[in-house]
């Protein structure tokens, strides 16, 4: 403990020294003018910025990448980004528990269009999402810890999910059907309207299981508008999804014949005011989720459990231009509450104020530097600093450091969950984390290439243990994990071309992670399961014709405690002006392999579909 109140101490120097340091270097440059009309919104800073210019480990998923992948919904669409971790129980979007450079599927913060949608009852909901695949235009995924940005549960990393807006007029028709009697149709609108946009979207998805009890039906629905005068903008969203589904084994394998119902309500509102050196952005969010569960469907009175919970927030904040730099301020207020027939009925409340503050000197070295202070319900403030560096070499070559502290709060499951053998604990504390990273990145022509060292050391985590006497697992702050990792990338755009095959692109990632665990004398009940080795290769190419273009997304996972195993998937799609055509395949050599327990993953699933746009004219 007394090395760690001295790291702790040497941490937070280091963020007043560089602080302080690059206070001096700005007062000696001559003014920089700032312009943030021109510039990317990205999620590794609460200020815009351009996506070159992130001085944070960054993965962006664009709207023509989500296209061309071999999925229909945005958890599988995560399997093929570098870092993350993507659990299933059940594909399809049915249920994923996603997790960012080792750290638990709970330690990773969801936001929706910058907004928290993390579930307070269990990380497992968590991507019960009101929005389709079809709803998306990209996904910012920022690696690392997110505490000073974002406050509670940024621990490992934070995933940004950015709806559409309607560019154009447009009815989208979309149709999927394949193996085990799995179909997915989709209906959007995009109608800009003077100085509106609006869309609105239906979404229907079903499968007959491609084992006993993994059924689905799926339904989601969503409107979202867009008002625009000048500058300034204001945006309302409001989703819907219900989620049936057989959970064979999902949380216990002594039980194939689990049965789960959930739904998830959500509407938000936000203003965009925006002055030549001035924003300010309050919103206003409330999001419902019900869940239903059965553990054996076919004695449905003899385990059942019924959750609703229900957050309300609000939070503004404002960015501000000056000779000194740019700066971001702002404050969050929000409740959340449960009832349950096996948790109870609570509630707690949580805010915080947050600052940022983003200079950049001799056009080669930037600085951001913030905090997060936190009060949760009878707690008291804590703050949770951050400090990012990065400095341009030259042209191609960019570096930066970052440091950081990050926290989770446990949900309404670890702190009241109860039955004869597990028991939650209602005094557990949040957890926390130093964060540090070093990294490189090189752009040069068509040429992309990065690499980045970063190290976590967390205490206090939540786990559930028991002595070697005890019968009962309970929840207790106990563990302290060491995360060590390394993470590389390449990308090159048009890198080959021979008559009849022009490579567009390749990709190539690479992360290791080194993970060690003290559980202080203690039992866990859970065995480290992070992905030691991922690999991740993606590349496309036009066949024959420009039209047609298959992509292709190979992945090889070294599981701790479980057997390594390569996957490939493809898409070919052939693309006209009005109708797109696809047939794709997932899991193409049919392997065998499970990411959670010894719930195994569906073999080779073939599906075929079309996406037909129909452009309306002014």
């Amino acid at each position: 403990m007394k090395m760690k109140r001295i790291n702790l101490v040497i941490n937070c120097n280091l963020i007043i020294i560089l602080t302080v340091l690059s206070g001096s270097f700005l007062f000696a440059q001559e003014e920089t003018i700032y312009n943030l009309d021109d510039e990317i919104v990205v999620t590794a800073s609460r200020i815009p910025t351009s996506f070159p210019g992130a001085v944070r480990s960054i993965v962006v998923i664009s709207r023509e990448e989500i296209e061309l992948a071999p999925v229909q919904n945005i958890q599988d669409l995560l399997e093929y980004a570098a870092g993350v971790d993507v659990k299933q129980r059940g594909p399809n979007g049915v249920q994923a528990d996603i997790s960012i450079r080792g750290a638990a599927f709970e330690q990773t913060l969801i936001l929706l269009d910058g907004v928290k949608i993390s579930d307070p009852q269990t990380g497992h909901h968590n991507m019960d999402l009101p929005v389709s695949l079809s709803d998306v235009e990209k996904i910012e995924i920022l690696k690392g810890q997110g505490s000073k940005l974002y406050g509670p549960n940024a621990f490992g990393g934070v995933i940004n999910i950015i709806t559409r807006k309607a560019a154009s007029k447009q009815v989208s028709l979309k149709a999927v059907y394949g193996e085990h009697q799995l179909y997915d149709g989709t209906v959007s609108i995009f109608a800009p309207l003077g100085n509106t946009d609006h869309r609105l979207s239906f979404s229907k998805s079903g499968c007959d299981g491609y084992r006993k009890n993994t059924e689905f039906n799926i339904l989601s629905a969503s409107y979202g508008s867009y008002l625009k005068w000048g500058s300034s903008a204001l945006d309302f969203l409001i989703g819907y999804t219900d989620k049936k589904f057989g959970a064979n084994g999902f949380y216990s394998e002594l039980y194939p014949n689990q049965w789960e119902h959930t739904k998830t309500t959500y509407i938000k509102t936000g203003l965009n005011l925006k002055g030549e050196r001035f924003a300010f952005a309050p919103k206003i969010y409330w999001r419902r989720h019900n869940d239903d569960y059965i553990l054996d469907r076919e004695k449905p009175d003899w385990y059942h459990n019924i959750h609703t919970t229900d957050v309300y927030g609000v939070e503004f904040q404002s960015n501000l231009i000056s000779k000194f730099g740019l700066t971001a301020i702002g404050a969050e207020l929000s409740k959340e509450e449960i009832e349950s027939n096996n948790l109870g009925n609570h509630n707690r409340t949580k805010g915080g104020l947050f600052f940022e503050h983003q200079m950049e000197f001799y056009n080669k070295l930037q600085l951001i530097a913030g905090a997060f202070a936190y009060n949760y319900s009878g707690w008291g403030w804590h703050w949770w600093p951050g400090v990012d560096l990065g400095c341009q070499i030259n042209q191609a070559v960019k570096i930066y450091a970052s440091i950081g502290q990050s926290f989770r709060v446990p949900t309404f499951t670890d702190l009241y969950y109860s039955n004869p053998s597990n028991q939650g604990n209602p005094f557990l504390k949040e957890e926390k984390a130093w964060m540090y990273e070093l990294g490189l990145n090189f752009k040069k022509g068509l040429l992309n290439a990065s690499l980045a060292g970063f190290k976590r050391d967390s205490e206090n985590l939540i786990d559930w243990v028991k002595g070697t006497a005890d019968s009962t697992w309970k929840v207790r702050n106990i563990a302290e994990v060491t995360v060590n990792g390394l993470e590389a990338s390449l990308l090159v755009v048009q890198p080959v071309f021979i008559p009849g095959f022009h490579l567009n692109k390749i990709q190539l990632n690479y992360t290791f992670l080194d993970y060690d665990k003290n559980m202080g004398g203690f039992v866990s009940k859970y065995v480290l399961t992070h992905l030691r080795h991922q690999v991740l290769l993606g590349f496309e190419h036009n066949v024959f014709i420009k039209e047609l273009t298959a992509g292709w997304k190979i992945r090889f996972e070294d599981r701790q405690e479980y057997d390594p195993h390569f996957l490939a998937d493809i898409r070919i799609l052939w693309k006209q002006k009005h109708l797109d055509l696809f047939l794709e395949a997932t899991n193409l050599f049919n392997k065998s392999f499970s990411e959670i327990g010894s719930i195994p993953m569906p073999g080779r699933w073939i599906k075929m579909g079309f996406n037909y746009n129909l452009f309306a004219v002014d």
